[in-house]
């Protein structure tokens, strides 16, 4: 038994690639007959991503071993990073106290501007100052002097003598001014020689010579570093060798690994593409089928609404119970009532339409026929001319008890009573009889929408 089903299992085998490709046959078909988009392929493109898999694979193990080479010609890099490191830490000292350097100098120079221009202010005052004074302290004494000593010695008119001592009285007002002017002229000229006069300890000029040397000797121990790392740098290179090589050449794999990746995505949204587009094809088909079904649903919605409102407008009177019952009860009481003989007895043919289970009560006349309770003695009820009847009592039976216990009304226990029940039951009927009126008028209403609505779906049936 068992050989046996090992062969069926080998011809089922054998079978499902034959099945596979009529399939795919019958999809190339409905591709080529109704526009639908072609599915992927999804052994096609896993045979494709496999393929560009399999060569980044290759890539990254080769960029493996160019790493180990490369790390195995790399040793001892870290003494060299520690060296290189240790020489520019002094690098960047001699270059922090070079810039050190630099700022003072500046400052030195901005000095010597400074006092340069101090220098020329004070000797421009210097200059206006002379210019304003006329004359000094001792030209005023001696002017003063040859004055008094020509008074003195000449004979002179008054007025002569008078501007004589006028003279002198402003040659004495400004001698004052003079004195001022003086004394600030000699306070400027020392400013100015401060200015100009040379540091007693070094000159402007010494001190930035001072400060080029130091700058040049730190730039020389920089020199001297530079040349140190240079050194070491080319040591280095000597000593990894054809390192630079491998880097290339692994730098070369990686952009290729990159290339193979980016073809690699290039495929799968290749197939991404292509199973949107079908999946968007078979969503509108399925839409296309549920909004037939949704019309179909309507239709016989609509079919069912149609029927149901057909049978809710067959239903009888709601209020046909209430009203039968009411005109019944008032034909019932009127017959209660005392009346005339009019020497003829007019009979009624009453064809009543009452609902099953409704009760009927007949006049007192036709009581012989058909009773709610069977009476005991006749009474003459009639009136003779012009003569007032007295009341009279109402027998009843349980069932009678019972009516005018459902119209929540007290039974006439005489023939008095009736005449306001009669009242009661009239306004009762009155008040169902509008009921029904409203009621009627809802029925058409919804006869004619139940009549249009069944329009309206015909013509979209025929849409």
């Amino acid at each position: 038994m068992a050989p046996k089903k090992d062969a069926k299992k080998a011809d089922a085998a054998a079978a499902a690639p034959a099945a596979a490709a009529a399939t795919k046959k019958e999809e190339k078909k409905e591709v080529e007959a109704g526009g639908k988009p072609p599915k992927p392929d999804e052994e096609e493109y896993k045979r494709r991503m496999e393929a560009v898999t399999k060569q980044i694979d290759a890539k990254k193990e080769q960029i493996s071993k160019l790493s180990q080479k490369i790390g195995d010609l790399s040793h001892g890099k870290e003494d060299y990073e520690k060296e290189k490191n240790a020489l520019f830490e002094v690098v960047n000292a001699s270059k922090e106290e070079r810039q050190a350097l630099m700022a003072t100098k500046q400052e030195v120079i901005h000095k010597k501007k400074a006092q340069k221009q101090e220098a020329r202010d004070a000797k421009d005052k210097m200059r206006q100052l002379e210019g304003s004074m006329e004359m000094t302290e001792d030209e005023i004494d001696d002017k003063i002097q040859k004055i008094e000593y020509t008074m003195s010695t000449s004979s002179m008119t008054l007025k002569e003598e008078k501007d004589c001592m006028m003279q002198i009285k402003k040659l004495k007002a400004k001698k004052p001014q003079v004195i001022q002017a003086a004394k600030q002229y000699e306070r400027m000229k020392a400013q100015c020689d401060a200015a100009t006069a040379p540091d007693p300890t070094k000159s402007v000029d010494e001190q930035l010579n001072e400060i080029n040397e130091k700058i040049k000797a730190i730039q020389d121990a920089q020199d001297v570093q530079y040349k140190k790392i240079n050194e070491l740098k080319e040591k280095r290179t000597q000593q990894m060798g054809g390192v630079q090589g491998l880097i290339d050449e692994k730098t070369k794999l990686k952009g290729e690994c990159e290339e193979l990746q980016g073809q690699r995505s290039a495929v799968g949204d290749e197939r991404r593409k292509m199973q949107k587009a079908f999946n968007e094809w078979e969503k509108e088909q399925r839409a296309e089928r549920r909004r037939k079904q949704d019309a179909e649903w309507a239709k016989q919605h609509a079919e069912w609404d149609a029927e149901e409102a057909k049978r809710q407008l067959e239903k009888p009177n709601p209020y046909l119970n209430e009203t039968t019952l009411l005109e019944q009860t008032i034909d019932y009481c009127k017959g209660l009532l005392p009346r005339e003989d009019s020497g003829e007895a007019e009979k009624k043919d009453l064809d009543f339409n009452n609902p099953e289970g409704a009760k009927i009560l007949v006049s007192k006349k036709d009581r012989d026929q058909e009773f709610y309770f069977a009476p005991t003695k006749k009474k003459n009820l009639k009136r003779k001319g012009g003569e007032k009847g007295k009341a009279t009592a109402v027998k009843h039976t349980a069932d009678t008890f019972q009516i005018f216990q459902q119209l929540k009304l007290a039974a006439p226990m005489t023939t008095d009573d009736v005449p306001p029940l009669l009242e009661k039951l009239e306004k009762s009927l009155a008040g169902y009889m509008e009921k029904v009126k409203k009621w009627e008028g809802e029925r058409l209403e919804k006869l004619k929408a139940a009549e249009e609505s069944g329009s309206a779906d015909a013509a979209k049936t025929a849409e």
